[in-house]
């Protein structure tokens, strides 16, 4: 939150993967957009790879039924894409498939197996038109949070997935201007020793961002489950209190930060982290205290008070039925 309010004094917009709804309170303080994916935020599904579109299909597609979908997506794909940027629906892909599943079978049966099983991705609410390139300079500036907390694994991945990817192809475009993506929760992205759907646009959003204006942020309070190489590529890293096997994850890529340093960290005043990096940015790992939040009521996340709601909504209720 500290380092989107210093980023956005210098007009450089914020785009959150919000997976807990902790950034909205935030985003609307500085006068920004909270977007709810199935609500008032799609993605088009011509924004995914063919691989990604399979991993959506129900667990019964046959391999003929994926080979038709895949073919499909990759003839739009060549087809509809402009700067980059592919623009097709749901309804398109499924009359595709209807065009070229006789090269693959002469069963029209098999055919519209196949178009029934992509047809099932029309009741997934996150999918529709999408945003138009011309539409996102007004929707992320001067920042964006898209609330993922209401979805399911498939949904939080396919949001990422395609978020990033638009937002990464229209700015080697020069369509939007330089950014800031922050990912929350990035172990559950960008795992160790797993694949998923984000991974690569994530890989490559820090490997190359750089070199083309694109910040990316991972935030996680599990290092242990996320990628080593992603941290490795990250040039900028803060550290803050962990408990020992967390900290024993980040070994690797803990620059030249002592022991001494990492055990005395959960005793160090809140707020307080190590600052490290690679040599180019940072030569030496430091501690650092980071500033309190100036946004009023910005704080979000917080945890229930289970004990007044009880006693103020729902003891009277339980005492009168049990």
């Amino acid at each position: 939150g500290v380092i989107a309010e210093e980023i956005i004094k210098n007009k450089i917009p914020v785009v959150f993967i919000d997976t807990q709804d902790e950034y909205s309170k935030l985003v609307t303080a500085l006068g920004g957009n909270v977007k709810r994916p199935g609500k008032d935020f799609t993605i088009r599904i011509s924004s995914l790879t063919d691989n990604e579109l399979l991993t959506l299909l129900p667990t019964a597609t046959t391999e003929l039924q994926r080979d038709i979908a895949s073919l499909a997506f990759s003839q739009l794909q060549i087809q509809k894409t402009a700067d980059g940027l592919a623009n097709f629906s749901i309804d398109e892909l499924l009359d595709m498939m209807n065009v070229v599943g006789s090269d693959l079978t002469n069963r029209r049966d098999s055919i519209k197996m196949a178009i029934n099983r992509v047809r099932s991705l029309k009741r997934n609410p996150i999918f529709g038109s999408g945003i138009d390139k011309a539409d996102w300079l007004k929707l992320m500036m001067p920042c964006l949070a898209i609330d993922c907390k209401r979805l399911v694994s498939s949904q939080l991945q396919s949001i990422a997935t395609a978020v990033l990817r638009e937002l990464q192809i229209l700015r080697l475009n020069s369509h939007i201007p330089p950014y800031v993506a922050v990912v929350d929760e990035a172990h559950l992205f960008v795992p160790q020793g797993e694949s998923s759907p984000c991974k690569q646009i994530i890989r490559e959003g820090v490997r190359i961002g750089r070199h083309h204006g694109i910040c990316m942020v991972l935030m996680t309070q599990s290092p242990v489950d996320i990628d080593k190489s992603v941290i490795r590529q990250c040039n900028t890293r803060l550290v803050f209190a962990l408990e020992p096997d967390q900290l024993d994850a980040i070994r690797g890529v803990k620059a030249d930060a002592s022991e001494e340093m990492l055990r005395a960290l959960p005793k160090m005043p809140r707020g307080t982290c190590l600052l490290s990096g690679t040599y180019e940015s940072v030569k030496h790992t430091i501690p650092v205290k980071i500033r309190e939040r100036q946004t009023k009521d910005s704080e979000g996340g917080q945890t229930p008070d289970i004990f007044q709601e009880m006693e103020e909504k729902w003891s009277l209720e339980l005492d009168d039925e049990f």
